[in-house]
Protein backbone atom coordinates (compact mmCIF):
# COMPACT_ATOMS: atom_id res chain seq x y z
CA UNK A 1 0.00 0.00 0.00
CA UNK A 2 1.13 3.46 -0.69
CA UNK A 3 1.97 6.08 1.88
CA UNK A 4 -0.87 8.18 0.57
CA UNK A 5 -3.45 5.74 1.82
CA UNK A 6 -2.22 5.82 5.38
CA UNK A 7 -3.48 8.16 8.07
CA UNK A 8 -1.33 9.45 10.86
CA UNK A 9 -2.76 6.79 13.13
CA UNK A 10 -1.38 4.14 10.92
CA UNK A 11 -4.80 2.84 9.87
CA UNK A 12 -5.18 2.01 6.24
CA UNK A 13 -8.02 3.52 4.21
CA UNK A 14 -9.06 2.52 0.75
CA UNK A 15 -9.11 4.90 -2.22
CA UNK A 16 -12.95 4.73 -2.34
CA UNK A 17 -13.11 5.94 1.28
CA UNK A 18 -10.69 8.73 0.44
CA UNK A 19 -12.87 9.82 -2.53
CA UNK A 20 -15.94 9.77 -0.28
CA UNK A 21 -14.21 11.97 2.31
CA UNK A 22 -13.05 14.37 -0.41
CA UNK A 23 -16.54 14.64 -1.96
CA UNK A 24 -18.10 15.29 1.47
CA UNK A 25 -15.67 18.14 2.05
CA UNK A 26 -16.42 19.60 -1.36
CA UNK A 27 -20.14 19.32 -0.73
CA UNK A 28 -19.77 21.07 2.62
CA UNK A 29 -17.76 23.91 1.04
CA UNK A 30 -20.33 24.29 -1.74
CA UNK A 31 -23.18 24.45 0.79
CA UNK A 32 -21.24 26.95 2.87
CA UNK A 33 -20.59 29.20 -0.14
CA UNK A 34 -24.29 29.05 -1.08
CA UNK A 35 -25.33 29.99 2.47
CA UNK A 36 -22.91 32.93 2.51
CA UNK A 37 -24.18 34.12 -0.89
CA UNK A 38 -27.81 33.84 0.27
CA UNK A 39 -26.98 35.81 3.41
CA UNK A 40 -25.27 38.51 1.33
CA UNK A 41 -28.29 38.73 -0.98
CA UNK A 42 -30.70 39.07 1.96
CA UNK A 43 -28.47 41.70 3.56
CA UNK A 44 -28.40 43.70 0.30
CA UNK A 45 -32.20 43.58 0.04
CA UNK A 46 -32.58 44.67 3.69
CA UNK A 47 -30.19 47.58 3.24
CA UNK A 48 -32.01 48.79 0.13
CA UNK A 49 -35.39 48.56 1.94
CA UNK A 50 -34.05 50.60 4.87
CA UNK A 51 -32.57 53.24 2.54
CA UNK A 52 -35.90 53.53 0.67
CA UNK A 53 -37.81 53.79 3.97
CA UNK A 54 -35.49 56.55 5.17
CA UNK A 55 -35.96 58.46 1.92
CA UNK A 56 -39.75 58.14 2.15
CA UNK A 57 -39.66 59.27 5.77
CA UNK A 58 -37.72 62.41 4.82
CA UNK A 59 -40.18 63.17 1.99
CA UNK A 60 -43.19 62.77 4.27
CA UNK A 61 -41.61 64.95 6.96
CA UNK A 62 -40.84 67.61 4.35
CA UNK A 63 -44.42 67.55 3.05
CA UNK A 64 -45.87 67.61 6.56
CA UNK A 65 -43.77 70.61 7.61
CA UNK A 66 -44.60 72.42 4.36
CA UNK A 67 -48.30 71.82 4.84
CA UNK A 68 -48.20 73.04 8.45
CA UNK A 69 -46.53 76.30 7.39
CA UNK A 70 -48.97 76.79 4.51
CA UNK A 71 -51.97 76.06 6.76
CA UNK A 72 -50.74 78.69 9.20
CA UNK A 73 -50.47 81.17 6.33
CA UNK A 74 -53.97 80.18 5.13
CA UNK A 75 -55.42 80.94 8.56
CA UNK A 76 -53.80 84.38 8.54
CA UNK A 77 -55.19 85.00 5.04
CA UNK A 78 -58.67 83.99 6.20
CA UNK A 79 -58.40 86.37 9.17
CA UNK A 80 -58.05 89.45 6.96
CA UNK A 81 -60.96 91.79 7.71
CA UNK A 82 -60.10 94.66 5.37
CA UNK A 83 -62.73 95.68 2.84
CA UNK A 84 -60.17 96.79 0.26
CA UNK A 85 -58.35 93.91 -1.50
CA UNK A 86 -55.08 95.90 -1.70
CA UNK A 87 -55.24 96.64 2.01
CA UNK A 88 -55.97 92.96 2.68
CA UNK A 89 -52.89 92.02 0.64
CA UNK A 90 -50.75 94.43 2.67
CA UNK A 91 -52.17 93.05 5.93
CA UNK A 92 -51.48 89.46 4.88
CA UNK A 93 -47.92 90.25 3.77
CA UNK A 94 -47.22 92.07 7.03
CA UNK A 95 -48.72 89.31 9.20
CA UNK A 96 -46.81 86.58 7.39
CA UNK A 97 -43.57 88.56 7.26
CA UNK A 98 -43.43 88.14 3.51
CA UNK A 99 -41.02 89.92 1.21
CA UNK A 100 -42.29 91.33 -2.05
CA UNK A 101 -40.55 89.71 -4.99
CA UNK A 102 -38.32 92.24 -6.82
CA UNK A 103 -40.31 92.06 -10.08
CA UNK A 104 -43.50 92.98 -8.18
CA UNK A 105 -42.27 96.09 -6.35
CA UNK A 106 -44.57 99.01 -7.12
CA UNK A 107 -47.05 96.71 -8.87
CA UNK A 108 -50.77 97.31 -8.30
CA UNK A 109 -53.23 94.44 -7.95
CA UNK A 110 -51.78 90.94 -8.07
CA UNK A 111 -48.73 90.65 -5.85
CA UNK A 112 -46.19 87.90 -5.45
CA UNK A 113 -44.46 87.42 -2.14
CA UNK A 114 -41.81 85.02 -0.88
CA UNK A 115 -40.72 83.69 2.48
CA UNK A 116 -37.47 81.78 3.14
CA UNK A 117 -36.89 78.77 5.39
CA UNK A 118 -33.82 76.74 6.37
CA UNK A 119 -33.55 72.93 6.41
CA UNK A 120 -35.39 72.83 9.77
CA UNK A 121 -38.23 75.01 8.42
CA UNK A 122 -37.16 78.01 10.50
CA UNK A 123 -37.56 81.43 8.89
CA UNK A 124 -34.43 83.03 7.50
CA UNK A 125 -33.95 86.52 6.08
CA UNK A 126 -32.47 85.82 2.66
CA UNK A 127 -32.22 83.22 -0.04
CA UNK A 128 -28.49 82.83 0.66
CA UNK A 129 -28.99 80.45 3.61
CA UNK A 130 -32.36 78.93 2.81
CA UNK A 131 -33.43 75.49 1.62
CA UNK A 132 -37.17 76.09 1.19
CA UNK A 133 -39.16 78.98 -0.18
CA UNK A 134 -42.86 79.67 0.16
CA UNK A 135 -44.28 81.68 -2.70
CA UNK A 136 -47.56 83.46 -2.08
CA UNK A 137 -49.41 84.90 -5.04
CA UNK A 138 -52.30 87.08 -3.91
CA UNK A 139 -54.92 88.31 -6.34
CA UNK A 140 -58.39 89.75 -6.14
CA UNK A 141 -61.22 90.23 -8.59
CA UNK A 142 -63.95 92.83 -8.98
CA UNK A 143 -66.44 90.63 -7.10
CA UNK A 144 -64.37 90.81 -3.93
CA UNK A 145 -62.84 87.34 -4.04
CA UNK A 146 -59.33 87.34 -2.63
CA UNK A 147 -57.31 84.33 -3.82
CA UNK A 148 -53.94 83.27 -2.45
CA UNK A 149 -51.94 80.52 -4.10
CA UNK A 150 -49.28 79.20 -1.73
CA UNK A 151 -46.46 77.02 -3.03
CA UNK A 152 -43.60 75.57 -0.97
CA UNK A 153 -40.48 74.57 -2.90
CA UNK A 154 -37.24 72.85 -2.00
CA UNK A 155 -34.76 75.01 -3.89
CA UNK A 156 -31.82 72.68 -3.22
CA UNK A 157 -33.46 69.58 -4.73
CA UNK A 158 -35.54 71.74 -7.11
CA UNK A 159 -38.89 70.18 -6.28
CA UNK A 160 -42.27 71.34 -5.03
CA UNK A 161 -43.09 70.07 -1.54
CA UNK A 162 -46.66 71.33 -1.38
CA UNK A 163 -49.24 73.79 -2.60
CA UNK A 164 -52.44 75.25 -1.24
CA UNK A 165 -55.12 77.50 -2.71
CA UNK A 166 -56.97 79.81 -0.32
CA UNK A 167 -59.99 81.90 -1.23
CA UNK A 168 -61.65 84.54 0.92
CA UNK A 169 -64.57 86.76 0.13
CA UNK A 170 -63.87 90.40 0.95
CA UNK A 171 -67.18 92.20 1.64
CA UNK A 172 -68.00 95.02 -0.74
CA UNK A 173 -66.17 98.19 0.10
CA UNK A 174 -65.77 101.55 -1.50
CA UNK A 175 -62.49 100.62 -3.24
CA UNK A 176 -63.62 97.48 -5.09
CA UNK A 177 -62.85 97.29 -8.76
CA UNK A 178 -59.75 99.51 -8.62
Amino acid sequence: MSERNRLDTGRLISSSQMRSTRSKAQLFLLEFVLVVMMFALCAAVCVSVFVKADSLSEDVTEQSESLAIMQNAAEIIKSATQTDPQEAEKFIAKQLGLSLLPQDEGKEGNADFVEYFDEKFQRVESIDNCKYTMYVEISSDERGMLTAALTMKDIVDEKETGSLLVKKYIPAGENHGK
